[in-house]
């Protein structure tokens, strides 16, 4: 099965926060996220607290995490997202710090094949070290003509090392998600509430 989809990670915002940021409340289903049995996630966003202190927000949409989404994340932390689009192959890594962007790795196997990778701003130190490697396991399986793309890893096992998480349905000690839903707005809030009497 292949897989649409993306998560942020945010650090330094509290829980409130990030879902008041996002407009989104905790719902009372639970999920094993790394239970292949759960995948696709059955809920459009979920959330789950890591003991290292980052907050997941795990969405069933390849562009969750848009620019202005991710400035806003960012506010006073850290936000790092990551989007995997398996059936074209496709990543992309984004870091965001104090509502900027920093940096962004992408990787688009599927129309610049296996190896491609694209990267702006300034990736972190560790960024070289999971590059290098994959690259090699690439190499190993026969390179451009391997049956597999390695690089498309790339963004999402860099995510792992800066934050601990990634998505991965062979694993099956993640953390539990639970599910979110959309905040409600306020009813009767206008001058027109006001005046026929709505709270």
């Amino acid at each position: 099965m292949s897989f649409s989809l993306s998560w942020i990670a945010v650090k330094g915002p509290s829980k409130d926060a990030v879902l008041a940021t996002l407009g989104l409340v905790e719902a009372p289903e639970v999920e094993e996220a790394n239970e292949e049995a759960d995948f696709p996630p059955a809920f459009d966003h979920s959330l789950a607290e890591l003991p290292s202190g980052w907050i997941i927000i795990l969405a069933k949409d390849f562009g969750y995490p848009t620019p202005k989404r991710m400035a806003a994340l960012s506010e006073g932390g850290t936000a790092i997202a990551c989007s995997i689009e398996e059936h074209v192959m496709c990543s992309v890594a984004r870091c965001y710090a104090d509502g900027q962007a920093v940096w962004s790795v992408d990787h688009n196997g599927g129309e610049k094949g296996s190896y491609h990778l694209d990267v702006a701003g300034a990736p972190p130190p560790e960024y070289a070290a999971v590059r290098d490697r994959l690259t090699a396991v690439q190499d190993a399986k026969g390179g451009a003509d391997a049956q597999a793309d390695y690089v498309f890893d790339v963004p999402g096992d860099l995510s792992e090392v800066l934050c601990g998480y990634k998505f991965d349905p062979e694993r099956k000690d993640g953390p539990t998600f639970t599910a979110l839903g959309r905040a409600k707005k306020a009813k009767g809030g206008g001058l027109l509430g006001r005046l026929f009497g709505r709270k």
